[in-house]
C-alpha cells in the first residue's frame, strides 16, 4: 500500500530571495535616516495651522505609512507570501496580559538605564527643548492615529526583518541582534545617541517578545501602550491618580 503522498511546505528557505529583503530593509534604513520634507511641515503649519510638534506628526506619520505599505506589497505581492510570515494572526486574550507586563518590563528597563546614563539623558537629547511639552499639547486623535501608525510600522519592520534575516542567515541570534541594531540606530535621529542608547533596552524587550511570540499583534499592542499611556493616559489622570501608580513605578 503506497503511503499518502505528504504537501511540501509552503515557503521553503532554499526558495526564499534575499533580494526583496534587501531592497526592503535598505529602502527602510534611508527613509529613517532621510532628513525631514519640507512639504509636510509647510502644509501643515501654513496651511492648516498647526503647532511645530503636530507638522512633525504628520510627517512622521506619512514616511512611516510608506514604510508599511512597502512591507505589505512586498510580502504579498513580490514574495507572495501570507502576512502570516510576518507574524500576523489573532490577538488572543493571554497577549494583552503579557503585553501589559512586557510594558512594565520595557519601562523599568529604561528607567535604569537613564539612571545610569543621566536622569535628563533623554531630556538632553530630543531634537528641540520643548519636544516633550509640545507632544503633550498635540490634539489626542492626531497623538492616537500617530501613535498607532509608529507602532505598527516599527513592529512590522521588526517583524519582517527578524523572520527574513533568519531566512537568509539559519539563525534566529543574527536576525534579532540585526533587528536590534537596526531599530535603535533608526531612533538616533530623534533621540540623539544617548537617547539612543536609554531606548535600547525597550528595543530589546521587542525583539525577545517577537522572537518567543512570533505574534506581530501582541508587539504592536506593547508598542502602543508603550507609546498612549505615557503622552496621553498619564497626564489625564488626577494628581492623586498619578501619586498612586507612581508608587507602583508606572
Amino acid at each position: 500500500m503506497r503511503s499518502a503522498s505528504t504537501a511540501p511546505p509552503m515557503f521553503e528557505p532554499s526558495q526564499t530571495s534575499s533580494v526583496p529583503t534587501i531592497v526592503v530593509l535598505v529602502l527602510s534604513l534611508v527613509l529613517a535616516f532621510t532628513p525631514n520634507w519640507e512639504w509636510p511641515y509647510e502644509i501643515a503649519q501654513v496651511q492648516l495651522g498647526l503647532s511645530w510638534a503636530s507638522a512633525g506628526m504628520v510627517q512622521a506619520t506619512l514616511r512611516e505609512i510608506l514604510i508599511v505599505l512597502g512591507i505589505l506589497s512586498t510580502v504579498l505581492f513580490w514574495e507572495g507570501k501570507p502576512l502570516a510570515s510576518i507574524g500576523v494572526q489573532s490577538l488572543r486574550t493571554s497577549d494583552l496580559g503579557l503585553a501589559v507586563a512586557a510594558y512594565l518590563l520595557l519601562e523599568l528597563s529604561q528607567d535604569f538605564i537613564g539612571a545610569l546614563l543621566n536622569s535628563q539623558a533623554l531630556r538632553a537629547t530630543v531634537p528641540a527643548p520643548n519636544l516633550a511639552q509640545d507632544f503633550l499639547e498635540l490634539p489626542l486623535y492626531l497623538l492616537l492615529v500617530g501613535a498607532t501608525v509608529n507602532s505598527v510600522y516599527e513592529e512590522m519592520w521588526r517583524a519582517f526583518a527578524i523572520e527574513r534575516v533568519e531566512k537568509i542567515s539559519g539563525s534566529v541570534t543574527t536576525a534579532s541582534i540585526f533587528s536590534l541594531i537596526a531599530s535603535v540606530s533608526t531612533h538616533v535621529p530623534y533621540w540623539g545617541f544617548r537617547g539612543a542608547l536609554v531606548l535600547a533596552p525597550a528595543q530589546l524587550v521587542f525583539v525577545l517578545l517577537y522572537v518567543g511570540r512570533r505574534s506581530l499583534p501582541t508587539c504592536v499592542v506593547t508598542h502602543l501602550i508603550s507609546d498612549v499611556y505615557p503622552t496621553a493616559i498619564r497626564p489625564a489622570l488626577s494628581t492623586q491618580g498619578v501619586a498612586a501608580l507612581s508608587r507602583f513605578g508606572l
